[in-house]
């Protein structure tokens, strides 16, 4: 098996070596790539495509003859991986909404987890601390995340509630909430950081009381698994698929998408910060659990071995 990411170094690997299967993301390129050396009697791998997002989605609504590229490429591949649940139901409507039917070979739904670096979680700072200190760590992009969401909690919060919040990442969509930021008048409230190095990214992340996670959608994200798993409690999107492995009250937060669920949602969290300590610890066992990826793997390979036999 082959982990191949660089499309000019392709031809080199599957020749060099013996290559019974490519597991590759989405990428349009780079599938294409493999699609045609799939067709050539020099090769014979098996082509597994993880679908861990609804990019395709998105890039067939801005661009329709995408649709019969991305229809060849599901019902092609010998077999494509969802990350979990949520997502292989939000593919499904996808599909539906583009009036689309795919008949794939095979599929599968399994995430690989994350590598855990300690047994215990780790305590989440000053969590008794006056002010409810907020942070979300995502991409600002023009789709998808929804940082606007906690920015228009904030201000209806900034009377009420000692409340900061800071957001990490770059991105597309970054000034514009900057700007709505200064308008509203909360640059004392909300603070901006660029994505941090992981060591600083992480003393970062967990000096706060809670990590947000806003957004019409997800796929799996890497950063509320990994901050579950270090006993931080996440407040997220009441959407498929976080709502697929959070679970309200029992190892993190779910909140409906509107800036006043938002804001009503974390004035009851401020008043009950007594509780995160239990949730944390709740999350960090969740994780270690389903997201374990030295066990994960494991389930991995069994189904490429299926895969194999067919």
């Amino acid at each position: 098996m082959a982990n191949l990411k660089h499309g000019k170094t392709i031809r080199g690997i599957l020749s060099d070596k013996k290559i019974d299967i490519v597991y590759t993301y989405y990428n349009l390129s780079l599938c294409k790539r493999y699609l045609k050396l799939k067709k050539s009697p020099e090769y014979n791998f098996k082509l597994v495509v993880r679908i861990a997002g609804m990019r395709w989605f998105e890039q067939i609504k801005v661009n329709a003859s995408l649709k019969e590229v991305y229809h060849h490429l599901f019902e092609t591949a010998d077999s494509l991986n969802f990350i979990s649940h949520g997502l292989f139901q939000l593919y499904t409507d996808g599909l539906k909404d583009l009036e689309m039917t795919i008949n794939s070979k095979h599929h599968f739904i399994k995430d690989i987890g994350v590598a855990l670096v300690t047994d215990k979680p780790i305590r989440v700072i000053d969590s008794t601390s006056e002010t409810l200190n907020c942070v979300m760590v995502s991409r600002f992009s023009r789709y998808q995340k929804r940082q606007d969401l906690l920015v228009e909690a904030i201000s209806l919060l900034a009377k009420e509630i000692p409340i900061h919040l800071t957001l990490i990442g770059e991105g597309p969509n970054k000034e514009k909430m900057m700007n709505q930021v200064k308008n509203l008048g909360l640059s004392e409230r909300i603070t901006f950081l660029p994505f941090l190095h992981q060591e600083v990214l992480w003393s970062t992340v967990l000096n706060q009381n809670l990590l947000c996670h806003a957004c019409e959608y997800e796929g799996l994200s890497k950063i509320i698994i990994e901050s579950m798993a270090m006993g931080m409690p996440v407040l997220a999107s009441d959407v498929l698929p976080l709502n697929s492995y959070i679970s309200n009250g029992d190892n993190g937060f779910l909140v409906a998408n509107s800036a006043e669920a938002w804001a009503q949602k974390l004035k009851i969290l401020y008043k009950e910060k007594a509780q995160f300590k239990k949730i944390g610890t709740a999350a960090s066992v969740y994780i270690k659990e389903n997201y374990d990826a030295s066990i994960n793997v494991l389930d991995y390979e069994k189904q490429f071995e299926k895969l194999m036999k067919q």
